[in-house]
């Protein structure tokens, strides 16, 4: 279906605004569980053993978002947190690492498909 449309010029008026939003444990685990995502959260059928050893289970997930819109654009971020009772992290040797000039990171995904990428100038 073809569209068709006119080039126009647009005033906007937006009133700056930020939103932070959160999804609490037990509703994210009740959301999952309803989609069939059953087996992390139930220790004799939660299968870790890729990244911790013994029998682990989730009991807890929350999920967060915070945009902000002001006069310079927009900013979003989202974040996932897990509670595993009984996890310890393995920890290894201490070693200090010193940023001290301008930096790029990525987050990616284990495929390495990056999911965040960006640049931080100023420290």
């Amino acid at each position: 279906m073809p569209i068709y449309a006119n080039t126009v010029t647009a005033t906007v008026a937006l009133p700056r605004f930020e939103i932070d939003s959160t999804i609490n444990g037990r509703t994210l685990v009740s959301i999952l569980r309803s989609l069939g995502i059953t087996d992390a959260f139930d220790p004799t059928h939660a299968d870790f053993t890729g990244i911790c050893e013994g029998a682990l289970a989730i009991s807890r997930i929350m999920q967060g978002t915070h945009i902000e819109v002001n006069e310079h654009g927009a900013r979003a971020a989202v974040y996932t947190g897990t509670s595993v009772p009984g996890a310890v992290p393995q920890w290894g040797p201490e070693i200090t690492f010193t940023v001290d000039r301008p930096f790029m990171y990525a987050l990616m995904t284990r495929d390495r498909l990056p999911l965040f990428v960006g640049a931080v100038r100023n420290l």
